[in-house]
């Protein structure tokens, strides 16, 4: 199946209560709404968290209340509209089954049921029921309608692990030893998801198979190798794992591993799927456009009401943001220019979940971003395989090194390359770092930095702060007193042909927790020092920026702008309608294009060069244009 552009993903949760649930359904009233958002693809519910199904199944239990075959007649409809149909499966989260057979749930180590103070329970893949019913029902939709792919959520275990006793036999059965938590148990609970899914796609056939909580950052690679491609769950509400950062990390890391990918937003302001309250065409066009912009394919979830109907205000609104990105398809494609490496690795437990994201990641994403820096987020297997191609390689703090990458590293340096690499276990506390003139505090300690013969110091770093005042002058928090000799902020170490840095402080968790844009400034310096110099300088603030490589003979600049107010009712800063204004941009570059276009506009727009920049002004007429280069192959310089 060919992944569309836009895709529209329909949640249908809905419980059996004493008042019946589709009381009003109107299917017509239903179709008419698919067709004016007229999204490409449409997810329709087979099985949902409660365990009810909507369609007349078999194998499993039929919703009381359905009226009709709703996954059946939509589906055949939306294939006759020339639409991609998946069918989603809730797999792990299903109370009716674990109502049913208390033995199928997953357990912790002490034998609680994980997920007992929720609405459902959890059930385990390695009990019974994937033989007694996932199957049996994912063979039924398979055979019976004309859907082309399987999309399946909640593929988790507890990230504690699950202790049930056909986890505790057949990890016993396997090795010979009991099940006990730490990292062989982690690794037991992902083999076993790999396991479950193996068996899914096998029931799958020649359908696609895609599965919510198989990629993102800190996921198991091995997890994606068995889905047709990789499906994130990323919104702004999630603001403590990086809100509208998070939605660009998890694009640029899905990017860098060269699989095809849907980022999954929804139309509620809120964190959940239910609240029924409705983003507005501005805010769903800018998060379009940031996924969209980073190679992603574009996915936003609704919900229908208890009666199963649907929204038409929603779905007109989703239509207009639709096509606002459906108008940039032309010139999406291509493959992301790699300068800068953000390395992640594999963070955690499994599934890894966004709550469980270091603050060092997003603000690392929040400092090379807002200094229009080209970079990507990498798992272990694409930072091995890009390497050579990278410019810099960024490690936060708190990143583990596993021993291929240390020696990847090692060899990487050696041959040229720069490393930049925070400290971990830095301790609590505050410092300084002085930058021309200005001192910014710092929300943390720092890890003292051992020098080294050829080791050449980065100045900038005052110790904490002491109750200390001159005769006469009472002590305050913000007064700094002198800072002693040798106390580096950062060094630069000479390896090989390459070069490496240590800084003492952790920038990116700095910026994250006071977004202070001095340290912009003061990460300036560290990659100048590296010879690292932005690919692109933007005259206005706001900017997401990606370089796009499409061939020899093209590349395209897509600038996403941010503009924002703040929000009771989202709990974050929501976009507000945007104001068309123009700036300057300069953008470093070996060749000259013959042309400069500004997409989708079609409009020609004049250049010059100075010294080894390209020069442009830009007019932002919309939030997210195009910059298209053209270039002939005498072009280079």
């Amino acid at each position: 199946m060919k992944l569309p552009l836009t895709a529209l993903h329909l949640d249908y949760h809905i419980p059996e209560l004493s008042i019946p649930a589709f009381g009003r359904f109107d299917m017509a009233h239903y179709l008419e709404q698919l067709r004016r958002s007229d999204a490409e693809a449409v997810t329709l519910f087979a099985k949902d968290h409660f365990g009810n199904s909507f369609y007349p199944t078999r194998a499993g239990h039929r919703h009381r209340d359905l009226p009709c075959d709703l996954l059946g007649t939509a589906a055949a409809e939306l294939r006759k509209a020339g639409k991609r149909v998946l069918a989603y499966y809730s797999l792990c989260w299903e109370k009716r089954a674990a109502d049913l057979h208390p033995e199928w749930r997953q357990l912790d180590a002490e034998n609680r049921p994980f997920g007992a103070e929720g609405p459902w329970g959890t059930v385990c893949v390695n009990s019974p029921y994937m033989e007694e019913l996932v199957l049996p029902q994912l063979r039924e939709i398979v055979g019976w309608y004309p859907v082309h792919g399987i999309f399946i959520d909640i593929a988790m275990m507890n990230p504690q692990g699950c202790f049930c006793p056909h986890c505790r036999e057949r990890f016993r059965a396997e090795t010979g030893r009991e099940l006990t938590p730490g990292p062989e148990q982690r690794r037991f609970a992902a083999e076993s998801m790999r396991r479950a899914l193996r068996k899914i796609r096998e029931a799958a056939g020649s359908l696609a198979l895609c599965a919510n909580a198989s990629w993102g950052i800190g996921q198991p690679v091995e997890i994606a190798d068995i889905v047709d491609f990789l499906v994130v769950e990323s919104q702004p509400a999630h603001v403590s794992s990086g809100g509208y950062l998070l939605q660009m990390m998890q694009a640029k890391y899905c990017h860098a591993d060269g699989r095809p990918f849907q980022i999954i937003t929804v139309r509620f302001h809120g964190g959940g799927w239910g609240e029924l309250s409705l983003k507005s065409r501005e805010q769903l066009c800018y998060e379009f456009s940031l996924i969209a912009a980073h190679g992603g394919k574009v996915c936003c979830g609704d919900q229908g009401d208890y009666d199963g109907n649907l929204d038409a205000g929603t779905h007109r609104t989703l239509r207009e943001a639709f096509d606002f990105v459906r108008e940039r398809e032309p010139f999406l494609g291509g493959r992301a220019r790699r300068h800068i490496a953000v390395y992640c690795g594999e963070q955690g437990s499994f599934p890894f979940s966004v709550d469980e994201l270091p603050p060092e990641l997003p603000g690392m994403a929040g400092l090379l971003a807002g200094l229009n820096e080209q970079f990507e987020f990498c798992s272990t297997a694409a930072l091995l395989r890009n390497l050579e191609h990278y410019a810099a390689v960024l490690v936060p703090g708190g990143t583990a090194l596993p021993e291929a990458v240390r020696s990847a590293l090692d060899a990487y340096v050696g041959n040229g390359g720069v490393l930049i690499r925070e400290p971990s276990g830095v301790p609590e506390g505050h410092c300084y770092w002085e930058d021309g003139g200005e001192t910014i505090l710092l929300r943390t300690g720092y890890r003292p930095l051992e020098l080294r013969d050829g080791d050449r110091v980065i100045t900038g770093l005052r110790p904490p702060l002491v109750p200390y005042a001159p005769p006469g002058v009472p002590w305050r928090s913000s007064f700094t007193p002198p800072a002693p000799e040798g106390v580096p902020g950062a060094v630069a170490r000479p390896r090989g042909a390459g070069l490496l840095i240590e800084t003492a402080v952790p920038f990116s968790r700095n910026f994250w927790r006071t977004g202070d844009t001095r340290l912009l400034r003061a990460f300036r310096r560290l990659l100048e020092e590296a010879g690292i110099t932005p690919a692109v300088r933007i005259s206005a603030p706001g900017f997401d920026v990606n370089i796009v490589d499409d061939g020899d003979a093209r590349e395209r600049i897509h600038f996403v702008h941010y503009s924002a107010e703040r929000n009771t009712m989202a709990g974050y800063p929501v976009i507000r309608p945007h104001t068309p204004f123009t700036c300057r941009v300069s953008l470093r570059s070996r060749r000259c294009p013959f042309r400069a276009t500004l997409q989708p506009a079609g409009r020609n727009i004049p250049f010059s060069r100075e010294g080894e920049e390209l020069c442009f002004e830009l007019p932002a007429d919309t939030p997210y244009v195009i910059l298209e280069l053209e270039y002939q192959p005498e072009g280079e310089l």
